[in-house]
């Protein structure tokens, strides 16, 4: 009886060992699954991160350059298209040398670049906040309803104005096509002007922006010049600067433009 006794409890201790080990087994099993579920997961956060980014990076330029090939594509020998009351034209009046004509670029409206759209003035101050010169024009961008698209995404904002100084700083550059310097010289055949014009696109994502976006509107879209290429606004911080400090992913692509106008001589007849 006494032998049979401990034979059971042996085989008993057996069995609860056996089921011991396997649940340190089974654990252990679990445990590396989800090591390893951890790890993939990571991964693909990782990789999604960088999509994300990749895709936003994309997207940005793209809006971007979509102003600049809608100005290529612009007719410029049409009636009116460089009359002061365009935004080209008005950017071109000496009256604005230096000075820039803002608009928000609003891809379902018509208007873009003509006598009809909403624009502002602005030129830089003595820091770094830009100087409104018509505060009624209307061409700053809403950061909640001027979106470029029905994602309600990306916001646009345009810049255009005549440089005050010559990109490539090369004597004559700023001489009329034909023209001679030397005195009493006339009037060649075929003189051709030409006028620099610069245009300043920058698009940005305002639901990523760390900070008000009433703070972002103000200080950076209606704050800040766009352009600090002339030497005179180098040191000043533009509307791409600003949008970092808030954290608004942007993306600005610059273009410059010679507009050339021809003067045809004509003989009389007698």
């Amino acid at each position: 009886m006494i032998s049979q006794y401990y034979t059971s409890t042996q085989s008993e201790l057996y069995a609860k060992n056996q089921r011991g080990s396997t649940l340190i087994a089974v654990l252990l099993i679990l445990l590396v699954i989800t090591v390893l579920g951890v790890m993939a997961m990571r991964q693909g956060l990782t990789t999604l991160g960088i999509s994300t980014s990749a895709q936003v990076r994309q997207l940005l330029v793209q809006s971007s350059d979509t102003v600049l090939n809608t100005y290529s594509n612009l007719d410029m020998n049409a009636s009116g298209a460089l009359s002061l009351a365009t935004v080209v034209g008005s950017a071109l009046s000496p009256d604005n040398l230096g000075r820039e004509l803002v608009f928000c670029y609003r891809p379902t409206k018509a208007e873009v670049f003509n006598a009809t759209i909403k624009a502002n003035t602005i030129h830089a101050g003595t820091g770094d906040a830009s100087v409104v010169d018509d505060s009624g024009g209307g061409g700053f961008c809403n950061l909640t309803t001027d979106f470029g698209s029905g994602r309600n995404a990306v916001v646009t904002q345009v810049a255009v104005l005549q440089p005050t100084t010559e990109s490539t700083g090369r004597p004559g550059d700023a001489l009329a096509r034909d023209t001679s310097v030397s005195e009493n010289s006339g009037l060649p055949k075929g003189l051709t002007t030409q006028q620099p014009l610069r245009i300043i696109s920058t698009s940005m994502l305002p639901s990523m922006a760390t900070g008000s976006l009433s703070d972002v509107q103000t200080n950076c879209l209606e704050g800040r010049i766009s352009d600090n290429t002339d030497e005179a606004n180098a040191n000043k911080e533009t509307i791409t600067d600003c949008l970092a400090r808030y954290g608004v992913p942007a993306n600005t692509q610059v273009q410059e433009y010679n507009l050339s106008s021809g003067l045809t001589q004509t003989t009389a007849v007698n």
